[in-house]
């Protein structure tokens, strides 16, 4: 047999491609068991004023990764500076479900296929990574973080991979509690 591509499309229909739904029943496993004890969510958001940061804020959708991904830290240190301490630091994710789509993981589609112009000066998206409730704080914090590098489609493992930098702006537990209260995510 002489080698040659994947015809256009074919991609979707190959074995590995067939299996991901039973890999992601696999990985539920460690879930289940604490083994992946972080959260990894996609926010996408608009804002009522000319650009982000001016007038309220709407979450636009939310998408929980699941099952959930590994998360690794990298890098992650606390910088003091003039107004308090900046978290810094970036963390790998790997895991990540094939069934999601490149586009949907890097925020130019909402979850229900609808584009999403992150260039709007009005919209905004992130990734927002929070620990399990295993800790007794009830306010676990919500790392907010931006795409650093990837996702990559790794093969091997039929799932995606992607580095994550933490952003300045956090999330407040107030916020996101807001936003539950409001039926819109977690």
């Amino acid at each position: 047999m002489k080698p040659r591509p994947l015809p256009t499309g074919a991609a979707a229909h190959t074995v590995l491609a067939r299996i991901a739904p039973a890999i992601d029943q696999a990985r539920q496993v460690a879930t289940e068991i604490g083994a992946r004890p972080y959260q990894v969510f996609l926010v996408w958001l608009t804002w009522g004023g000319k650009e982000r940061g001016d007038g309220e804020q709407k979450e636009v959708a939310r998408l929980q990764l699941l099952p959930n991904p590994k998360v690794e830290t990298v890098e992650f240190q606390r910088n003091p500076y003039s107004a308090g301490v900046l978290p810094v630091g970036s963390v790998r994710v790997m895991g990540i479900s094939a069934t999601y789509s490149q586009p949907v993981l890097q925020g130019d589609l909402l979850p229900n296929g609808q584009e999403f112009d992150k260039q709007n000066r009005k919209n905004d998206f992130f990734y927002e990574v929070v620990q399990d409730d295993r800790s007794p704080s009830e306010n676990p914090e919500r790392a907010r973080m931006r795409l650093l590098s990837g996702p990559v489609l790794k093969a091997s493992s039929v799932s995606w991979e992607m580095a994550l930098e933490r952003s300045s702006e956090d999330r407040t537990n107030r916020e996101a509690r807001v936003d539950k209260a409001r039926g819109r995510g977690c």
